[in-house]
């Protein structure tokens, strides 16, 4: 009960309760039902946007603690050292908190590359999100068997750079629809209190008041009611976790997708949507001529033609979502690629990644691994992979990979930076494709008030027509 009694729930729902049932004329009842309905709302809208606020705090943090150990790790520091320097960049908070303890458990313990891991394990429970992990699985690896830090460090970076633009860009478009929405209800809500006033104004003869009547009141507070809901909701919905990631498919599904493509048939799979389409084709044939109707046939036709190429359309969507699920997790297993060939040879690369790899690549990878057992030196394990989903820009860093590998490309290091800035704009696609879904739960709310205030318009057009009908026969 303590969320609900604190000074800003019980002003804004005295306040905005008065302010309503003024402008409305709801009469003390329902106004004072208005207010306690308010009390119950508003503490679900105040939480959501400190919810939202200390979501993007996190966010923020998250990025500098990563701008700054990578800085410091790129100038030859230790992990110890890196945290150290790190964590005296923080104000006293969250962050100065987990990174005191990750440095003394450090302190405590030996330096190694478990003691490491089990700091950043710490760091991780309370900030973790895909940079930080792939930054944090590098540092490790990397004190581990050693290597050059510059240009890696520097892919890393860039990665980061494309992940908090685009992050920041999300929250600037989800920032927008929420107003969007705000600007919506108190618009519909406006238009449909100024239309009971309406016929109040302009009829002389006639009364045509129905404002004070207790139906009518009832609808209004019915109405606020479920507006300040849909606004409760909007900003739960825009109370995002920065930090959150989107949940993969399971690999035995992603499996099952590639087979079907794979195996795949046109022929066959015709022949099976000619059967089908056959219930639909004689069932209108017949309803057709029974009785004799045009508008069987404008119905049934179109039914039958959608059956009979109804395997058309999944084989297109199955191969679409593939292709969402590669746009997103690719550019990361592209960054473990170029992340170990520092230190490994392309294949040897490919291979160590296939345990870390997203659950939309594992598939393509053991059918690559196959291949390579088979011809080690064959272009054709690249340049088929994933071939079958037709992604011009995956194919072609597959194919500057292979010319690393083959040594047929000429400077190794400039192919290596064209990968990294293939892998940078893939990233970004990615980062987009995420923050879409993001954006696409919010943008439907700027349609749902017109559903409520619809109904209640409809309800005091009803209203108006009884209080005319009513007015006439008293005259008559």
């Amino acid at each position: 009960m303590k969320k609900f009694f604190n000074m800003n729930n019980l002003g804004i729902s005295l306040f905005g309760g008065l302010f309503l049932g003024g402008c409305c004329q709801l009469g003390i009842i329902h106004t004072v039902i208005l207010m306690l309905a308010l009390f119950l709302l508003i503490p679900g809208i105040l939480k959501a946007i400190d919810q939202e606020k200390e979501s993007y705090r996190r966010f923020q943090d998250a990025g500098m603690y990563l701008s700054q150990m990578e800085s410091s790790f790129k100038n030859n520091r230790t992990i110890f050292d890196c945290l150290r320097e790190t964590r005296d960049l923080f104000r006293d908070g969250e962050m100065k908190d987990c990174l005191k303890n990750a440095v003394n458990t450090l302190e405590k313990g030996n330096a190694g590359t478990e003691a490491y891991r089990k700091a950043f394990g710490m760091i991780e429970e309370h900030y973790g999100c895909e940079q930080m992990r792939l930054t944090h699985d590098f540092f490790l690896k990397n004190t581990e068997n050693g290597g050059s830090r510059t240009l890696p460090v520097e892919v890393l970076e860039k990665r980061r750079i494309a992940w908090s633009r685009e992050t920041e860009k999300c929250r600037s478009k989800k920032r927008s629809l929420l107003n969007a929405v705000l600007g919506c209800i108190l618009s519909f809500f406006a238009v449909s209190e100024i239309l009971v006033r309406v016929p109040e104004i302009i009829s002389e003869d006639i009364d045509m008041k129905i404002i004070t009547l207790g139906s009518e009141r009832t609808a209004t507070l019915i109405l606020a009611v479920l507006l300040v809901f849909i606004v409760r909701h909007v900003y739960r919905k825009n109370a995002e976790d920065w930090l959150s990631e989107e949940q993969e498919m399971s690999e035995e599904t992603l499996t099952k997708a590639f087979k079907y493509l794979e195996e795949f048939d046109p022929r066959k799979e015709m022949i099976k949507s000619i059967k089908w389409a056959v219930i639909p084709l004689v069932s209108t044939l017949i309803f057709a001529v029974k009785l004799k109707s045009i508008i069987v046939l404008s119905v049934g036709i179109p039914i039958t033609i959608l059956f009979l190429n109804q395997y058309k359309m999944e084989y297109r969507l199955v191969k679409k979502n593939l292709r969402k699920e590669v746009e997103r997790d690719y550019p990361r297993w592209l960054l473990t690629i170029i992340l170990l060939l520092d230190r490994e040879s392309v294949i040897g690369a490919i291979y160590k990644s296939m345990n870390t790899a997203p659950n939309v690549l594992k598939y393509p990878l053991a059918c690559m691994q196959k291949t390579l057992e088979k011809k080690p030196n064959d272009p054709e394990a690249f340049f088929s992979f994933l071939e079958i989903l037709e992604m011009p820009q995956v194919t072609e860093s597959m194919k500057m990979l292979y010319s690393i590998s083959a040594g047929t490309g000429g400077n190794p290091e400039k192919q290596l930076l064209q990968i990294v800035d293939k892998n940078t704009a893939m990233t970004l696609r990615s980062e987009e494709i995420k923050n879409s879904n993001r954006v696409a739960g919010i943008m439907w709310y700027t349609l749902l008030p017109s559903l409520p205030v619809g109904i209640k318009m409809m309800f005091d057009m009803f209203l108006m027509t009884s209080v005319l009908y009513s007015s006439y026969d008293k005259m008559i």
